[in-house]
């Protein structure tokens, strides 16, 4: 395809990148560089339970999905996310209660989904995802500190793919700077740089 004809297919989005592009650049940009990622707060932002729930369904569903998986996900997504579920991680009343309610919620619906007769590869998942975080809270029980993705792989036997999206429902910190890559359970800090 030439570059004119790339141009008139993709015109309008194209004027609205150059549009947004021009608007930064005429009022600046004030960078604050971020230490970690923290995805307790980061939940609250519809973009980010939005990534969560894209994650969870292209990791644990298998091709020919249906939209009702996709609908299902975001709403345990929405739930687990909601203010009065982040109001209760935040004031760290428990260390286990973001286990605790993510695993009650994916009980629930694999209870209810198995309980209407689907299928096996509807309803799965979603045992999947829940003995993904019973091996992750046993993990993080037994370590009680911040540690790399492969680490956790390793500890676990779940792969990265399906661990990102659970560390983040369940409000781990992605510290990327100081300590290059270390994920912490919501409420602990890097006790050195790795």
């Amino acid at each position: 395809m030439k570059t004119k004809e790339i141009e008139q297919l993709m015109g309008a989005q194209l004027g609205a990148v150059a549009h947004i592009a021009t608007a930064v650049a005429q009022r600046g940009i004030i960078e604050r560089p971020e230490e970690e990622d923290q995805f307790l707060q980061l939940r609250g932002r519809k973009e980010f339970r939005d990534l969560i729930a894209a994650e969870i369904y292209e990791n644990y569903f298998l091709p020919q999905r249906h939209e009702f998986d996709w609908q299902i996900v975001g709403q345990f997504v929405d739930a687990m996310c909601s203010s009065k579920v982040a109001e209760v991680l935040a004031s760290g009343v428990a260390g286990n209660t973001a286990y605790a309610i993510l695993k009650h919620l994916l009980k629930r619906v694999h209870g209810e989904l198995a309980a209407k007769g689907l299928s096996p590869e509807r309803v799965t998942p979603y045992a999947k995802m829940r003995t993904n975080v019973e091996k992750l809270e046993e993990y993080f029980a037994g370590l009680g500190q911040c540690t790399r993705i492969a680490e956790i792989e390793a500890g676990t036997g779940v792969s990265r793919e399906e661990l990102y999206p659970l560390l983040r429902l369940l409000g781990f910190s992605h510290h990327r700077r100081k300590h290059n890559c270390l994920w912490c359970p919501s409420g602990t800090r890097p006790v050195k740089t790795i």
